[in-house]
């Protein structure tokens, strides 16, 4: 016996020390023999029997009050009334001590179990690596505690890892068929993987084994939602809540559904009412503070991020969250330094890298949030968003073609994308290339066929192609949706000008002066057309009211003195294209003007 509780004092003392807790260590720190040391013993059937059952805080409450429970017992049931009330920090605490206090006569029975009860309250805590090391010990102890392998499997499935997770689970279920936990997280898993019907059935067994197993419930609700069957799922919880008022996690988990329902503050009353029944249940305070953010209180909410990563310091999930949260407030410096933890956490979730590229760009770092939008693609390079943000920001570095390539691999990925076809349009009007974008808005329009920029953004490049009808057609249905913009009445009379409708054209102009008395552009476009109307002495009017709103105007100078050519005014012409050069010296439309009429002026 006494080489057996030296080989469990050893192993408790590496916990405790946060090494790996696992047998090998307490063999290599034995002192050098000649020959091999024998192993030990495996614990017999006797050595692993445990005299107290506890599945809830009532059950361990009892045990404080059965007259022949040991003190140790007394003691490990005091600590499973903070696991079971949520309050996993404390338990893992109390559960520590109880190890320390302990080291030399524990059972190996009750040993496997605090270490699984350790991995477990790790694993709610998302303390994942930890609870692997302490199921792993306990499983050492003890290959048949069915704690041991649900609370690796629980550790499993929080790291994305669900088949591990379910092979867990199995191996629980086999140990024992009525073991109804194991049911329950079965079903949890099976539901990530978005197998639905089978984790119902896995709850309904649970349920079957224990009707007043409450988390089941719970869980079933949750997998409904997933099912697009929300007021089946609000009923799950609200049974759980009548059967059982005190019971938080049914409080919280109604409150996540309805704050994906954007019921905001019916799912704060939710976590309020849960933070009221444990106050050390954190994650009730870390539900609120998303349901704040996404509510538009993003200030108010991080103080409750803030509290959950007190005692979650190594939650991405909250880094991540918080992250948002100050990008949303504008704080870009400060989410950057929550994605870096996000990585240093987890290095390979895509989207902490997506984030901060998108931080780095408000930053105008953008050579820096490039190389996060392609780490983040190297993980996950059939993510639409995150092909769409790298074209966003290629666009402001002015690569045109690798944007639209960018575009195009992210509209491949989600072609349903409204932003990302207008934006790819918009470069293409950049690159010169109008009948693709004129195609592109159409593919806008399509999507969403009340969108009037697109239809004005599609006229501009079709009277780039010189396809005025198609452009009038494009004006006529933006100002359905916006008759007092000046800019659609505007373009409507240069389509007008183009097809030789020169009146209705200044009649468009009229409209857009209207509006905008003082826009050169329109006293310019209206001269234009009086032009067309060979009306030339009141277009020369218009282009001189253009000058005087804005003397640096260059094309109100151009026009006058292509106009007083016409009329044969070549000197006072010329005047105008000199005084446009002063203003522009590098204009290659009046150096070209001034060059051919001096050439004429000259015979």
């Amino acid at each position: 016996m006494r080489k057996k509780n030296l080989f469990i004092s050893i192993l408790i003392v590496s916990i405790i020390m946060g090494l790996m807790p696992a047998v090998v260590v307490a063999q290599g720190n034995a002192k050098q023999q000649k020959s091999a040391p024998k192993s030990p013993q495996p614990p017999s059937k006797e050595d692993l029997q445990v005299n107290i059952h506890v599945s809830s805080a009532e059950d361990a409450k009892q045990v404080l009050k059965t007259p022949g429970a040991t003190a140790f017992e007394q003691d490990l049931a005091r600590a499973l009334v903070f696991r079971y009330t949520n309050n996993y920090g404390i338990a893992i605490e109390k559960l520590t001590q109880l190890l320390k206090a302990n080291a030399t006569q524990i059972k190996p029975g009750y040993l496997a179990y605090v270490y699984a009860e350790i991995a477990y309250c790790q694993s709610k805590l998302k303390n994942d690596n930890q609870a692997l090391l302490y199921a792993d010990s306990a499983l050492a102890v003890n290959p048949g505690s069915e704690k041991a392998w649900i609370s690796k499997g629980i550790a499993y499935n929080n790291l994305g890892v669900y088949k591990e997770a379910i092979d867990c689970y199995d191996k629980a279920i086999a140990l024992d068929p009525n073991t109804y936990e194991a049911w329950a997280y079965k079903g949890i898993a099976l539901s990530d993987l978005e197998r639905y019907e089978e984790a119902m059935s896995c709850y309904d067994k649970a349920i079957e084994l224990n009707s007043n197993y409450y988390q089941a419930i719970v869980e079933k609700g949750n997998t409904l939602f997933k099912m697009n069957r929300q007021k089946e799922a609000i009923e799950c919880y609200d049974r759980v809540i009548r059967s059982k008022p005190d019971y938080v996690d049914a409080w919280r988990e109604k409150g996540i559904a309805l704050r994906k329902m954007k019921k905001y503050s019916d799912a704060i009353t939710c976590f309020d009412k849960g933070i009221a029944l444990n106050p050390e249940d954190i994650t009730n305070w870390y539900n609120k503070g998303i349901a704040l953010d996404r509510s538009g209180k993003g200030s108010a909410a991080l103080p409750f991020y803030d509290k959950t990563l007190q005692v979650q310091p190594n939650n991405p999930e909250v880094w991540y969250n918080k992250g948002n949260c100050l990008n949303d407030l504008k704080k870009h410096k400060e989410a950057i330094v929550c994605y870096d933890k996000v990585i240093e956490l987890r290095p390979n979730y895509a989207s902490g890298w997506d984030k901060k590229g998108i931080a780095l760009y408000h930053l105008k770092q953008n050579e820096e949030a490039l190389k996060c939008y392609d780490k983040a693609l190297e993980l996950k390079p059939d993510n639409p968003d995150f092909w769409y943000n790298r074209a966003i920001v290629l666009t402001v570095m002015e690569k045109y073609d690798e944007a639209v390539a960018a575009y195009d691999k992210s509209l491949k990925l989600d072609p349903s994308n409204t932003d990302a076809w207008f934006n790819k349009c918009i470069i293409l009007g950049e690159l010169k290339k109008d009948a693709e974008a004129a195609t592109c808005y159409s593919k806008v329009i399509e999507q969403t066929p009340n969108n009037a920029d697109a239809w004005i953004n599609k006229g501009v490049s079709l009277i780039n192609l010189r396809e005025y009808a198609e452009a009038l057609v494009c004006y006529e249905k933006a100002l359905e949706m916006k008759p007092k913009d000046t800019d659609i009445w505007i373009n409507k009379g240069i389509a007008l000008n183009g097809l030789g409708k020169y009146k209705e054209a200044m009649e468009s102009y009229d409209k857009a002066i209207e509006l905008r008395p003082n826009d050169p552009d329109v006293w310019t476009n209206k001269g234009i057309a009086l032009v067309g109307a060979k009306k030339y002495k009141d277009a020369i009017a218009c282009f001189d009211k253009a000058i005087a709103f804005r003397s640096r105007f260059i094309d109100a100078w151009l026009n006058k003195g292509r106009t007083l050519e016409t009329m044969g005014k070549n000197k006072e012409a010329l005047a105008c294209y000199q005084e446009g050069l002063r203003l522009n010296p590098r204009n290659k439309a009046l150096t070209e003007r001034e060059k051919e009429l001096k050439a004429k002026m000259a015979k």
